[in-house]
């Protein structure tokens, strides 16, 4: 049986391409994600790609496995051109999570803008398909893709510091015009001399 890893994966729309740095950046045929994950302390653990669809990838702490983790970044790419309001997509990722634990998940928002909707949501008992987890997820529109960014943690609740980091950093997170060349990366991600080794440009597609 598969576990219900993140509550995000309840939104079966299209991918679009991922990649990595220092900073978490994902790229697509017109737009990058900049997401400033620390990669010194997860490794990746698991991604899934439909070149020009869809791509997911899953991080974890080293010392944390398959399905048996305690901490996760999860980070989905839809290519689609985002029609519907953000609160219809948190709908979704609701609706899939109350299909397969019923009653047991409480949602909160905690930011919104126009094209940014940051959700918290909070799985207080496991369930056949799911475990408990406390999750901190972060909606982005773009101007041809959405993107959802998630931190999860098995220990429910995760403690008011722990949430004001994720917080903090999903804050931060934003999407941006494409990355055209190494020196832009670099300034983006706030990298010196060489670029960092987890740097990837993926095909423009």
């Amino acid at each position: 049986m598969r576990i219900w890893r993140f509550l995000g994966r309840g939104l079966t729309i299209a991918f679009l391409g991922l990649s990595l740095s220092a900073c978490a950046v994902t790229q697509s045929v017109q737009e990058d994600l900049y997401f400033p994950l620390d990669r010194d302390n997860w490794r990746v653990a698991n991604q899934k790609n439909l070149p020009g669809l869809y791509r997911l990838i899953e991080f974890l702490r080293e010392s944390d496995s398959l399905p048996d983790w305690t901490e996760m970044v999860a980070i989905q790419t839809f290519a689609v051109e985002p029609k519907k309001p953000l609160q219809e997509d948190l709908t979704v990722l609701k609706e899939a999570r109350e299909k397969l634990c019923p009653g047991r998940t409480e949602w909160s928002v905690l930011h919104e803008t126009k094209t940014t909707l940051t959700y918290e949501a909070r799985a207080t008992k496991s369930c056949r398909y799911a475990v408990a987890q406390h999750e901190i997820g972060k909606i982005l529109h773009g101007a041809k893709s959405r993107i959802i960014v998630t931190y999860a943690k098995r220990t429910v609740p995760m403690s008011e510091q722990e949430r004001a980091v994720w917080y903090a950093l999903l804050r931060q997170t934003k999407i941006t015009p494409r990355v055209s060349s190494a020196l832009q990366l670099r300034r983006m991600v706030g990298t010196v001399g060489t670029l960092a080794p987890f740097v990837i440009l993926p095909h423009a597609q």
